[in-house]
């Protein structure tokens, strides 16, 4: 197992991935108002939500069966008959809420919907090319793929977003993830000619829904926790709060959640191959994960939470930082994040993935019902704390109901 060598080889992919997004965001807080600068949040979170309904599945099915079938090509052809399924159902979806859109609200948000629909289409693509690359750990080609969408990135924010606005950050981010595409056509050319047996595609059809659809549901709701304090705050007026409020999420997210995505990364499609090894010990193998994970990011959001203000300054611009505070309780709710995210494994190993997938549901609940009683009246100062709260709750319910597995 050349774990020292993954580890590696993610830290680089992640590194340049943290690196592209830290300039992506100064350069958004350079050119952009914050209230254009939360335009773009929310597209892209609302792309983000659409591509996981898209591709979520389909993901989360290549992670976890992909060692268990010898033969591959009914098992990517099953995949990719279900991706070409799904995309109608995105389309039909995004028609619908263009109509609503248009008839109930105003130009600014039809600009929203508009941007997010390719942005959703090219990112869902992006996410399980990056599974695929993780799952057969073809880690030259997932570096070599992040540092050319870093260029596109940058140098497309550097061009065109003080010239175009917000608008030519939604387009810029639409065509780097289309480089994905140029993997998909190598990768499954010949399938679109395969005859599968009847048989065995339905059998791996409802084996993946019966796994994947309820982590598909994690994904949304994992997303919804962290963006649907950006919606609340813009449905009660609070139009520069969430540029001001998403510009230093963004900044902590990327330094705890680049050491978690890391470890992630690197250990679980390890764990998955190991899994079928007779003596396998899964609550071992995530303690061990999870006092790794914590001996960095203790340190960092000790980091993180002395020298906020100070951070804040330097990868923002001045009226960006009155929302320092936020970077202190997104590095903690990071903390909590990873914890509960290595325990879920044990749910994904015992295929529980409906118990958890309840459990994501408590706290994405309560994060709303907070979110629509406190922003009114304490704006993003309620949408952190009520972030930072749902996160903890979850890691405690995940934690708690693990041990019914092990």
């Amino acid at each position: 197992m050349n774990l020292s060598k993954d580890v590696i080889y993610y830290a680089f992919i992640k590194g340049i991935g943290v690196l592209y997004w830290i300039a992506l965001t100064k350069l958004s807080a350079l050119y952009l108002t914050p209230e254009e600068f939360g335009n773009f949040s929310i597209a892209f979170s609302l792309a983000t939500v659409v591509a996981i309904l898209w591709t979520g599945w389909q993901s989360a099915s290549l992670m976890r069966f992909y060692h268990e079938n010898d033969n591959k090509i009914p098992f990517y052809a099953t995949l990719i008959k279900g991706m070409f399924r799904a995309l109608l159902w995105v389309c039909v979806g995004w028609i619908s809420v263009f109509f609503l859109v248009k008839l109930f609200s105003s130009n600014t948000n039809l600009e929203i919907v508009l941007l997010a629909i390719p942005l959703s289409i090219f990112y869902g693509l992006h996410l399980f090319v990056i599974n695929i690359l993780r799952i057969k750990r073809e880690l030259r080609k997932l570096l070599l793929l992040n540092i050319v969408q870093a260029l596109i990135i940058v140098v497309g924010f550097v061009v065109l977003v003080g010239v175009y606005n917000w608008i030519a950050a939604a387009i810029v981010l639409t065509s780097a993830y289309a480089m994905s595409l140029f993997l998909i056509k190598r990768k499954f050319l010949l399938i679109k000619n395969l005859v599968l047996d009847s048989k065995k595609g339905e059998y791996l059809k409802k084996s993946f829904m019966s796994y994947g659809l309820p982590v598909l549901a994690i994904g949304i709701v994992s997303q919804l926790l962290s963006t649907s304090d950006l919606l609340i705050l813009k449905l009660y007026g609070y139009v520069d709060e969430v540029g001001v409020y998403s510009a230093n999420y963004n900044i902590a997210e990327k330094s705890i959640f680049a050491v978690l995505s890391i470890i992630v990364s690197a250990f679980v499609p390890i764990i998955y191959k190991k899994s079928t090894q007779s003596n396998f010990d899964i609550k071992k193998e995530i303690r061990n994960i999870v006092i790794l994970f914590l001996s960095i990011a203790f340190p960092i959001t000790l980091i993180l939470w002395v020298y906020a203000p100070d951070i804040s300054i330097i990868f923002l611009e001045a009226r960006y930082t009155s929302g320092y505070f936020v970077i202190h309780w997104v590095a903690m709710a990071g903390v909590f994040v990873g914890i509960a995210s290595f325990y879920a494994e044990i749910y994904t190993l015992a295929e529980k993935t409906k118990v958890l997938a309840k459990l994501y549901f408590v706290p994405l609940l309560v994060n709303i019902t907070l979110n629509l009683l406190f922003i009114k009246s304490y704006g993003m100062v309620a949408a952190i704390y009520s972030t930072v709260f749902s996160y903890m709750l979850l890691m405690i319910l995940i934690f708690s109901f693990s041990r019914k597995y092990v």
